[in-house]
């Protein structure tokens, strides 16, 4: 909507709004169906079906702005208020995509809930496009509730930035800072409006250049009117037409820093394959050392074809490229063709403008030789650069050699191009090949190590991951800058695991490219495992308002949000996801645990079928399926389960995935007394691989099993080898300990180490989630403190999103009767190691007399819930027997 019609109409609604609110009545439904404008312009607010009357009592309307009113004006009539007819408290009235974040809720409403959909239809006038919208109303109600919508000035680079902050303060969730009133809002519009006419009368923006003679002072001193502004029209002609000229020739594109670009697919004219996706890639890199420039990824690019339903790998040129231009909100896409001249390549660069198909810039060049093509294409892109807006300095300080920030081998940099399609396209396992192929043309190809690393991290191969995220790391100072800070945060991060460095790696990068997504999705990771959510979460969200199609980070949010119990919104996350048309295969496993704390087992079976035959992935899958089976003490369907995906897996040759999932199953088969299997397993896994998780879990499970010398020897090795690992040093290793130290009943020691990790306790850890609370609880047990133990053991339970598949989760219900039965006098039967015992003081505990029938309570729910388990199961029987003798 043109600036001056939507000013003049907004400054209408706010009068009307405020005309309703002084009289107690808050419309709860606006929206733009239902504000009309006349022919004349005037603005009307329609439709008051779902309005309430605010009241103190019937018959009397409460003013809503805190002043009192004895009485209504003469010419308006007093409202005889029906109480049978109002709606009643706490029901959910309005549209979806308008309301306010405590309509949503259900909660009490105020005039404030008419601002925040007020703020939306202004939203809407000024972009074109809704604050918030999704495929169901689920989705809608999350991203009013969680999530910014985007800056109505980065949609429309036009609006004043002084629209964008009033949209922005009507739209704030916690309505406290939110505008209080219309009239709040009406006078922002009005100076805001007051202030464009002034400017507009002006004739040109300071910014030109124009000489101001204030025509006061011309008349103070006599001089003729005629002869002030005759000289100064001729000023500000020619102030115009040079500036215009000289931006004709020098900045064309006069993008903002909140402009986006796409980059199309070069058109290549040489005939010769090696520069197909190849210089694309180039381009991308020396764009990317910009801080200024805002590229939009190529996955983003993908989704945006699938959603025009258009081929999936497509050329993205011409027509298609403009179009995707548009869809994506960006200002200009980039053009890059290359062609042969004899022994020389030329190459041209154009930016064109989306919404015309105008050019806005342009570049070209010649190379003398093949080899000299990716030098010139970066001196190029530098000039480009300064065109589309960024400041010469900007451009000097971020400009390392292409080929210095690549490679110089463009077989290697073609490999490594494909090993990016491949990952986008196919997923981690199918890039692997082209990444080692990258390494093989060019063993200093840095961004080859870590990307190679990257792949080998997240199909579970933590050991080869490490090492090209240490080599990657040693040639840091041959790439890009933000290359530099990625394969840092990488190398700390998921290489050595020193989650301290990695957070101030991130930070430094945010701070130096704050619209790259990858250090925003680092941290959310990293704090995640800090046990620090409202962080994760902050930083997590963040990353998917740079980039809403990235399937990491909303991979990543989804996992969050089931870690915190908040099933709904994880689901939200799904749905929304797939508004914006991602459909990962790794979105299967966190829905897959969200089905099974929900107890849908239908949904399960679904999921798990999503990834049946998938490499990768579907293996993840088998083994969360034979956790679930275990968790229900049916370890016999486990271990059929789990040896089925150890042998794709090692078939693959991911020797330590399939090593994982062997210690994982180790590990459950210890918590349940299966000793002999147990140490089976955890054997063969260490034959397989010596990696990190590795040897925690065989540690663990050589612990509770007690071969004391093995698992000491798994943790002096582990201390050895990541003497930072930040999990590794304040989690695995003292849980690990306390663990050994209440096997030889110094239950003193245990509780001492296990206090320092408890700020790390609900940690998003993979394969002993909570284990920490677990082991403390069973301390205090062979303390003889069953109400401590109680507690402990009440906190696993009280966290089944993060718990999930993991078998503790279960045995958390036993440890709580065992405590319970403690409590009640009776902790014999339950912890033979410290029969009459008493507590760690030495006092025997005093009886409770509800205790006795919790503990009944607590033993029934454990074997109801093991009621298919396999009969056989030491712990099993044990459980059996204790809850017999409190009948």
């Amino acid at each position: 909507m043109p600036l001056d019609t939507l000013l003049e109409l907004s400054i209408q609604l706010a009068d009307g709004l405020d005309a309703a609110h002084s009289k107690g009545i808050i419309h709860r439904d606006l929206k733009p169906e239902n504000i009309f404008a006349t022919t004349r312009g005037h603005a009307k607010i329609l439709d008051f079906g779902l309005a309430k009357l605010m009241q103190e009592e019937a018959g009397s309307a409460r003013p809503v702005n805190g002043a009192e009113r004895t009485a209504d004006p003469p010419d308006v009539p007093t409202v005889s208020v029906d109480a049978a007819r109002l709606t009643r408290p706490g029901a959910i009235m309005g549209t979806t995509a308008y309301m306010s974040p405590e309509q949503t809720r259900g909660d009490t409403l105020d005039v404030r809930t008419d601002l925040f959909s007020f703020g939306l239809v202004l939203f809407e006038m000024a972009t074109g496009r809704q604050a918030f919208s999704g495929s169901t109303a689920a989705v809608i109600h999350d991203a009013i509730l969680n999530h910014l919508p985007p800056s109505p000035t980065h949609l429309n680079p036009q609006l004043p930035a002084m629209l964008g902050e009033i949209i922005r303060k009507a739209l704030e969730k916690d309505r406290a800072i939110r505008y209080q009133h219309a009239s709040e809002m009406r006078a922002e519009l009005q100076r805001l409006k007051r202030d464009t006419e002034l400017e507009r009368s002006a004739g040109v923006s300071p910014a030109l250049g124009a000489v101001r003679v204030p025509a006061r002072e011309g008349r103070r001193r006599g001089v003729p009117l005629r002869k002030v502004l005759v000289p100064a029209a001729l000023i500000l002609v020619a102030a115009i037409g040079g500036t215009l000229y000289f931006r004709s020739l020098h900045a064309k594109a006069g993008l903002t820093d909140k402009d986006t670009i796409v980059l199309s697919d070069f058109d290549n004219k040489t005939g010769d394959p090696i520069w197909d996706d190849t210089l694309k890639q180039g381009l991308t890199v020396a764009l990317r050392q910009s801080p200024f420039l805002n590229v939009i990824p190529d996955d983003q690019v993908a989704v945006t074809l699938r959603l025009m339903e258009r081929p999936v790998g497509m050329a993205v040129t011409g027509e298609v490229a403009r179009e995707v231009c548009q869809r994506v909100g960006s200002r200009t896409y980039i053009a890059g063709s290359i062609a042969a001249l004899g022994s020389q390549y030329v190459l041209g660069l154009k930016a064109v403008g989306c919404s015309r198909g105008d050019t806005l810039a342009e570049e070209q060049a010649t190379a003398a030789g093949k080899e000299g093509v990716l030098k010139v294409l970066g001196q190029e892109t530098a000039k480009l650069r300064e065109e589309l807006g960024e400041s010469l300095a900007s451009a000097q300080k971020f400009d390392t050699p292409l080929n210095q920030a690549t490679t110089s081998s463009l077989e290697a940099l073609r490999a490594y191009t494909l090993g990016g399609k491949a990952r986008q396209e196919l997923g981690n396992p199918e890039a692997i090949p082209f990444y080692k192929r990258a390494i093989e043309l060019d063993p200093d190809f840095a961004m080859a190590h870590e990307q190679l690393g990257d792949c080998y991290f997240f199909h579970g191969e933590m050991t080869p991951g490490v090492e090209d995220f240490k080599k990657a790391f040693e040639l840091r100072d041959r790439v890009s800058e933000p290359e530099k800070l990625h394969i840092t945060l990488s190398y700390y991060f998921l290489g050595l695991g020193d989650l301290q460095k990695a957070a101030e790696v991130a930070k430094l990068y945010i701070a130096t490219y704050p619209r790259d997504i990858g250090p925003y999705v680092g941290l959310g990771g990293i704090y995640a495992r800090l046990s620090q959510y409202e962080n994760a979460l902050s930083y997590t969200r963040q990353a998917i308002a740079i980039h809403p199609d990235d399937a990491i980070a909303n991979d990543h949010l989804m996992w969050i949000y089931i870690a915190l119990d908040r099933l709904d919104q994880a689901r939200a996350v799904y749905e929304q996801a797939k508004t914006h048309g991602l459909n990962s295969p790794r979105f299967h496993l966190p829905l897959f645990v969200l089905a099974f704390v929900q107890h849908d087992t239908p949904a399960m079976e679904r999921e798990a079928a999503a990834l049946d035959n998938k490499p990768g992935t579907g293996d993840e899958m088998l083994c969360r399926r034979a956790s679930s089976e275990a968790y229900y003490g049916r370890f016999r369907q486990a271990g059929k389960i789990a040896r089925l995906a150890v042998q794709s897996m090692a078939h693959g040759g991911l020797n330590e995935t399939a090593a994982t999932c062997l210690a994982t199953r180790a590990f459950e088969e210890a918590l349940a007394g299966e000793t002999a299997a147990a140490q089976e397993d955890a054997s063969e896994a260490l034959n397989r691989s010596s990696g990190r998780d590795v040897e925690t879990l065989a540690a663990f499970a050589f612990a509770a099993t007690g071969e004391v010398t093995r698992a000491q020897a798994l943790g002096t090795d582990l201390g050895r080898h990541l003497p930072v690992d930040t999990l590794v040093n304040s989690v695995y290793l003292p849980t690990l300990r306390a663990a050994l130290a209440i096997r030889r009943g110094d239950t003193a020691r245990a509780l001492e180490l296990l206090e320092t990790v408890r700020p790390f306790d609900k940690g998003l850890w993979a394969g002993i989630p909570m284990y920490s609370a677990y082991v403390r609880g069973e301390a205090h047990l062979h303390a003889g403190q069953g109400d401590k133990a109680a507690e402990q053991f009440h906190q696993v339970l009280n966290h089944r999103g993060l718990v999930g598949t993991c078998p503790v989760g279960a045995l958390a219900s036993l440890g709580l009767a065992r405590a319970y039965a403690l409590e009640a006098g009776a902790g014999g039967t339950a912890v033979p190691a410290v029969r009459n015992q008493g507590s760690a003081t030495g006092e025997t505990p005093v009886p409770q007399p509800d205790s006795l029938a919790k503990a009944r309570a607590a033993y029934k729910d454990f074997l109801t819930l093991w009621k298919d388990a396999d009969p056989d199961i030491p712990i099993l029987k044990q459980a059996k027997a204790e809850y017999a003798k409190l009948q």
